[in-house]
């Protein structure tokens, strides 16, 4: 596999090493050549480096329009064959990542928290998703792919319950044009959009056992279980589950939120809801300020005693 390190400016130096030990970790062979974007100073590569080269241009922090760089980076590239190329991960890197994947025909994936080569020999990312709530894993399968990685020190932080990696489709470019001849929408996404009650699982639930608690309240009241994204995506609960503005908008007279602070894909997708009633243990959350009734409290002793007075009156 040919790899090119992209290093820009003054800090190639301090991007170079980190890149390198990214592909030592992975178990990528073979030494990576390295390209640097501006300067004129002398700078330390690693060992690891085969061929360093150096374009002329302005520190990427200098310029407005990054993109400018892109046609000169790509068609470089382009004449040298790489299936690999690898940025330290931020704002101008990302920017100069997805331009450079989309003119190369390849592929892009920022901010990577690691990088490694599968048993089978497929190269596998992973990086946060559903707002750094969940680390997921990508299978790269078009080249070239190109990739922009956190320093090990700068690795954001994820929730310890949702660090185990979920494996999601190989990352492709779309196709040019993409025909949709008919919707139609899914049974469970009809039936919880025209529920008259709901019963909306957050991350404060935290675990399968709370939710099991929710599904069996939620059968002795009549009421249908929606979810926020990060207990679909910890599989807590199914993809079917899922309200917000990207899955299920819901309109029901009454909403029983529990343990969800509120986001604003949420908010959008409980706009329809007569009346809303939160619990949540977090004064400040957003969702308090939406909502019909908010009680500060712990959403998995509210459930336990709902379900210990719906059990009392059964008997």
């Amino acid at each position: 596999m040919n790899i090119l390190l992209l290093l820009s400016g003054a800090g190639a130096s301090d991007q170079a090493f980190p890149l390198s030990a990214w592909l030592c970790a992975a178990g990528l062979s073979g030494p990576a050549d390295a390209l640097i974007l501006g300067g004129d100073d002398t700078i330390s590569l690693p060992e690891s480096v085969n061929a360093a080269f150096r374009l002329p241009a302005p520190p990427l922090s200098r310029l407005a329009d990054p993109g400018i760089l892109c046609p000169a980076i790509s068609q470089w590239i382009s004449q040298r064959n790489y299936d690999l190329i690898l940025l330290t991960a931020g704002t101008n890197h990302n920017i100069l990542a997805a331009s450079l994947a989309f003119l190369l025909q390849g592929c892009c994936l920022c901010d990577l928290v690691d990088l490694h080569a599968s048993e089978s020999g497929s190269l596998c990312a992973v990086r946060g998703v559903c707002s750094l709530e969940q680390n997921a894993q990508f299978s790269i399968d078009r080249f070239p792919a190109v990739l922009t990685l956190f320093p090990p020190a700068q690795i954001p932080a994820v929730p310890s319950r949702f660090q185990h990696p979920s494996p999601l489709p190989s990352l492709r470019l779309p196709e040019q044009e993409i025909h949709i001849s008919a919707f139609h929408p899914a049974e469970h996404l009809s039936a919880l959009a025209g529920a008259d009650v709901v019963f909306l699982a957050g991350r404060g639930m935290g675990t399968q056992t709370a939710v099991d608690k929710l599904h069996r309240l939620a059968g002795r009241m009549g009421a249908q279980v929606g979810a926020t994204r990060p207990v679909v995506f910890s599989g807590l609960a199914p993809l079917s589950s899922l309200v917000g503005i990207s899955a299920a908008t819901i309109a029901p007279r009454f909403c029983l939120v529990l343990g969800a602070s509120g986001s604003a894909a949420l908010l959008a997708g409980l706009t329809g809801s007569q009346t809303i009633c939160a619990v949540n243990t977090d004064r400040g959350a957003p969702i308090f300020s939406q909502c019909d009734y908010a009680l500060q409290a712990d959403c998995n002793a509210l459930l336990d005693a709902l379900l210990t007075l719906t059990e009392q009156e059964d008997s």
